[in-house]
């Protein structure tokens, strides 16, 4: 089994656990506006690849090349910049222009790790 290095990448909405409190009469709304916010973060992250979507937050990668230098850094910071533009963006629209969803924040990790093929 061959191996590599990974650049894996969680974006997570932040209030998302308040957010759906407040609106418990209207989970399926609820639902929706997060689900649209975090499928156009996800879609934002040109090159990575969706691993896992849970909740409010969804687990991303891709291929390193090194686990050091400016490239993985270069790559982490236009995802990041990619995704708070759409993210910003998809809540400030008329569809999921509530109370709640512009009081929603957006957080992100980064790690490079070595992965066997």
């Amino acid at each position: 089994m061959a191996s590599g290095w990974s650049l894996l990448l969680i974006a997570d909405i932040g209030g998302y656990t308040d957010y759906m409190r407040t609106h418990r009469m209207s989970l399926a709304h609820a639902e929706v506006n997060t689900a649209e916010l975090l499928e156009k973060v996800i879609d934002a992250a040109q090159g990575f690849d969706l691993i896992e979507v849970e909740g409010d937050a969804a687990f991303l990668h891709r291929r390193a090349d090194a686990p050091y230098g400016d490239a993985p850094v270069e790559l982490t910071l236009q995802a990041a910049m990619a995704m708070h533009r759409a993210f910003h963006l998809e809540r400030h629209t008329s569809r999921t222009a509530c109370a709640g969803v512009t009081a929603a924040s957006r957080r992100r990790h980064r790690h490079v790790a070595q992965r066997r093929c």
